[in-house]
């Protein structure tokens, strides 16, 4: 998600093996073979309930670092984030109906009504066991709750808004949830 500028050119870090480290002389350069459109204007705004001081603090504390260092693929209308606690959604990008990222050129707004939505007081979620990598089990009676919630549930839901029930299944890479 690291943006990096050069003369007369941006690129985004899509993935690196591992996760994470430092660029060395024997790493292997993969560019990609499509160019990704570059908005020429977004609007986001913020959740009530994560947000913090002022929509200055939040440009220059969250949104920009987030686009500068966090942005992983399009995204168009209706896409959520999270930087340091604080979430957004994306609400108008131009070209509208338009599927792109956050280039230095694009021109952010950031103001207007923060978005109310209703946050849930308990969460229950049970893995199914089709799927489930053994690690996560480590006997037939119990699970690895803390490695679930780290590795598969606190990553998933924090960068999602969206309304769950009682009763629904979520999937989080290939693994089912109810």
């Amino acid at each position: 998600g690291l943006r990096v500028g050069g003369p007369g050119a941006e690129l985004i870090v899509g993935a690196c093996e591992p996760a994470a480290g430092r660029f060395g002389g024997s790493t292997e350069i993969i560019l990609a073979d499509q160019v990704l459109q570059v908005f020429q204007k977004v609007h986001i705004l913020p959740y009530k309930d994560t947000f913090k001081y002022n929509f200055d603090h939040m440009y220059h504390n969250h949104i920009v670092p987030y686009f500068q260092t966090g942005q992983v693929g399009e995204f168009t209308k209706g896409f959520e984030f999270s930087f340091q606690g604080v979430r957004f959604q994306v609400v108008g990008v131009q070209p509208e109906d338009s599927y792109g990222v956050v280039g230095s050129e694009t021109e952010i707004f950031y103001e207007g009504p923060e978005i109310e939505r209703k946050v849930l007081e308990r969460l229950q979620l049970l893995p199914f066991e089709q799927g489930l990598p053994e690690k996560y089990r480590p006997s037939k009676l119990s699970l690895d709750e803390a490695g679930l919630l780290k590795d598969f549930v606190r990553p998933y839901f924090e960068q999602r808004s969206t309304s769950i029930k009682a009763g629904d299944t979520v999937e989080i890479r290939n693994v089912k949830f109810k």
